[in-house]
């Protein structure tokens, strides 16, 4: 990650800055640094210190980000690449249970596994990597060699196709680590669901893993008697826990590929009571509102709007007309899920905006439950950021 022959810069904390970070916070921002010694570049190792130089961790710095150093141990030995790969190793161990139940899963969670900037996934017999930071794409061609030999893997697909790099004056990659590409899409088996990943041209890193206990619970409350309509179905995933029930279920995504993909998935599990629709979601809210067709169950499940939390305002009132929108056309006594993945729109918010819309329409919404990101995507109470995913499940219930 940097020059050992080098003596490594260091980043001085301003006064009471290195509190959080040895109670287990990793971020440092640029405003909470009282100076720099030394002339790091982006990706180098530092050293951190507090106001007064005693030592606090080593991490990585970007000094032209706003979120300047990324704390990596407190501990006062310089990590190398074999700190990374041990970190990898305990990461993929702790998730060993849920191999029986599924062909993908998240086996590195960034900074809640102690990786900052570096997400691993499994998706059947490929790794799919995704570098958000210099820091970490110093070690990416390392770590993509030791999890092709170690983990018997046919390749390693870099996901590093995010905006977010940006952020780091990073351009965006993505294409063969390791190995090589699969030809067709792979086929993920989840809990007996089968779905095609496209690794390289789906969204993300190709399979949305974090909301499989939710795809699950749905499962379980839908019957075959349900019409289930699915908002931003990409491809399919709830659409097809909800058609192995046997209900009939519409999906809705302005996103041709992934309808082709949702199309094929339906294919694949030999579902015949779903169908799916490229469209606009809220424009097809709209003209379903005019019509006389409604759904006993409707699920919403958009993209992350708000990647900053300026937007976080949005992005609620994004949910109040999604939610309005479907409350429209949901029968009465009938349930709604909705499902929220960006960070900076807190559980409350989310709660505020479908308690406004429903109020708006009359309608009287019952919590059956709340749930959060599945164990493979962990979440640390010291780093708030890494709890993103909530969803809502409610039951449409009589006004008293």
């Amino acid at each position: 990650m940097t020059d050992d022959s080098a003596p490594l810069s260091q980043v001085v904390l301003l006064k009471g800055k290195e509190k959080k970070i040895r109670n287990g916070y990793p971020f440092i921002f640029r405003d909470e640094t009282g100076g720099w010694e030394g002339r790091p570049r982006p990706g180098d190792l530092v050293r951190v210190v507090d106001y007064s130089g005693g030592f606090v961790g080593y991490g990585y710095a970007n000094p032209k980000a706003s979120l300047c150093v990324r704390v990596l141990t407190l501990n006062d030995s310089i990590p190398t690449i074999d700190f990374w790969i041990n970190r990898i190793r305990s990461a993929v161990q702790r998730r060993q249970e849920l191999v029986s139940h599924t062909s993908a899963l998240r086996w590195v969670h960034a900074e809640a596994d102690g990786c900052p900037g570096l997400i691993i996934d499994r998706i059947g017999d490929y790794a799919v990597l995704q570098s958000r930071t210099a820091g970490t794409d110093r070690i990416k061609a390392a770590v993509a060699r030791f999890l092709l030999s170690d983990y018997g893997l046919k390749g390693v697909i870099e996901r590093s196709d995010m905006p977010s790099r940006a952020d780091e004056d990073l351009e965006q990659v993505k294409g063969v680590l390791a190995g090589s590409a699969p030809e067709d899409p792979v086929i993920v088996d989840e809990q007996g669901l089968k779905f095609y990943a496209d690794l390289l041209g789906g969204h993300k890193t190709g399979f949305y893993a974090d909301q499989r206990d939710n795809r699950a619970t749905l499962g379980k409350m839908v019957t075959s008697e349900d019409r289930v309509l699915d908002l931003f179905c990409y491809n399919g995933g709830f659409s097809m826990a909800a058609a192995r029930t046997g209900a009939r279920v519409l999906g809705v995504d302005l996103d041709p590929a992934a309808i082709g993909l949702a199309i094929k998935n339906a294919e694949l599990n030999g579902f015949h009571t779903c169908r799916f629709e490229a469209n606009d979601v809220f424009s097809w809210l709209e003209t379903a509102a005019t019509l006389s067709e409604r759904y006993t169950v409707i699920i919403i499940d958009p993209p992350a709007m708000a990647k900053k939390k300026a937007k976080a305002d949005n992005e609620k009132w994004m949910f109040w007309r999604l939610v309005n929108g479907a409350l429209k056309i949901l029968t009465p006594g009938g349930r709604l899920v909705v499902s929220s993945c960006a960070y900076h729109l807190s559980q409350p918010m989310l709660a505020e905006a479908i308690r406004i819309a429903s109020n708006d329409v009359n309608r009287l919404l019952r919590v059956q439950s709340i749930t959060f990101q599945p164990d493979d995507h962990p979440w640390v109470l010291q780093i708030p950021e890494s709890m993103y995913l909530k969803t809502f499940f409610l039951e449409d219930i009589p006004w008293h």
